[in-house]
Protein backbone atom coordinates (compact mmCIF):
# COMPACT_ATOMS: atom_id res chain seq x y z
CA UNK A 1 0.00 0.00 0.00
CA UNK A 2 1.69 3.26 -0.99
CA UNK A 3 2.52 5.93 1.57
CA UNK A 4 -0.18 8.12 0.78
CA UNK A 5 -2.95 5.82 0.88
CA UNK A 6 -1.89 4.98 4.17
CA UNK A 7 -2.21 8.28 5.29
CA UNK A 8 -5.83 8.43 4.14
CA UNK A 9 -6.67 5.23 5.82
CA UNK A 10 -5.68 6.41 9.07
CA UNK A 11 -6.89 9.49 8.63
CA UNK A 12 -10.61 7.69 7.90
CA UNK A 13 -10.24 5.76 10.98
CA UNK A 14 -9.10 8.22 13.08
CA UNK A 15 -10.14 11.35 11.98
CA UNK A 16 -14.01 13.10 10.94
CA UNK A 17 -12.72 13.79 7.04
CA UNK A 18 -12.97 11.04 4.26
CA UNK A 19 -10.68 10.73 1.64
CA UNK A 20 -13.23 12.27 -0.79
CA UNK A 21 -13.81 15.29 1.15
CA UNK A 22 -10.45 16.16 0.50
CA UNK A 23 -10.52 19.10 -2.16
CA UNK A 24 -13.54 20.45 -0.44
CA UNK A 25 -13.03 20.93 2.85
CA UNK A 26 -8.55 20.92 2.46
CA UNK A 27 -8.36 23.63 5.53
CA UNK A 28 -10.40 20.19 7.59
CA UNK A 29 -7.92 17.85 6.00
CA UNK A 30 -4.72 20.02 7.43
CA UNK A 31 -5.93 20.32 10.80
CA UNK A 32 -6.48 16.54 11.12
CA UNK A 33 -3.43 15.66 9.75
CA UNK A 34 -1.76 18.15 12.12
CA UNK A 35 -3.51 16.11 15.22
CA UNK A 36 -2.80 12.91 14.02
CA UNK A 37 0.96 13.39 13.01
CA UNK A 38 1.69 16.35 14.66
CA UNK A 39 4.51 18.20 13.43
CA UNK A 40 5.63 15.78 10.69
CA UNK A 41 2.36 16.57 8.96
CA UNK A 42 4.05 19.93 7.66
CA UNK A 43 6.24 17.42 5.40
CA UNK A 44 3.20 14.98 4.33
CA UNK A 45 1.47 18.31 3.49
CA UNK A 46 4.19 19.76 1.61
CA UNK A 47 4.63 16.33 -0.26
CA UNK A 48 0.34 16.40 -1.22
CA UNK A 49 0.90 19.56 -2.25
CA UNK A 50 3.98 18.32 -4.62
CA UNK A 51 2.32 15.07 -6.19
CA UNK A 52 -0.98 17.04 -6.96
CA UNK A 53 0.97 19.89 -9.23
CA UNK A 54 2.80 17.35 -10.58
CA UNK A 55 -0.20 15.11 -11.33
CA UNK A 56 -1.51 17.50 -13.17
CA UNK A 57 1.38 19.15 -14.96
CA UNK A 58 1.59 21.81 -13.63
CA UNK A 59 5.29 23.48 -11.88
CA UNK A 60 5.07 24.01 -7.96
CA UNK A 61 6.62 27.08 -6.47
CA UNK A 62 6.64 27.67 -3.02
CA UNK A 63 5.28 30.65 -2.24
CA UNK A 64 5.10 33.29 1.51
CA UNK A 65 2.18 33.36 3.08
CA UNK A 66 0.12 30.02 1.15
CA UNK A 67 -1.68 27.34 3.32
CA UNK A 68 -2.12 23.93 2.26
CA UNK A 69 -5.65 25.26 1.35
CA UNK A 70 -4.77 27.95 -0.69
CA UNK A 71 -2.44 25.82 -2.70
CA UNK A 72 -4.97 23.48 -3.25
CA UNK A 73 -7.25 26.14 -4.37
CA UNK A 74 -4.92 27.24 -6.47
CA UNK A 75 -4.27 24.08 -8.67
CA UNK A 76 -7.94 23.61 -8.85
CA UNK A 77 -8.44 27.01 -10.16
CA UNK A 78 -5.23 26.05 -12.95
CA UNK A 79 -6.64 22.86 -14.03
CA UNK A 80 -10.33 24.46 -14.65
CA UNK A 81 -8.80 26.87 -16.77
CA UNK A 82 -6.79 24.20 -18.44
CA UNK A 83 -9.60 22.29 -19.10
CA UNK A 84 -11.88 25.31 -20.53
CA UNK A 85 -11.89 25.02 -24.67
CA UNK A 86 -10.36 28.39 -25.78
CA UNK A 87 -12.83 31.32 -26.80
CA UNK A 88 -11.01 32.19 -29.63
Amino acid sequence: MPFGEIILHFLEIYSAIKRDEVIEKPEQFAKELKALYGYSAKIILEKVIQTLYAKIGMEYTKKEGYTFSDYIKDAYQKQLKREQPDAT
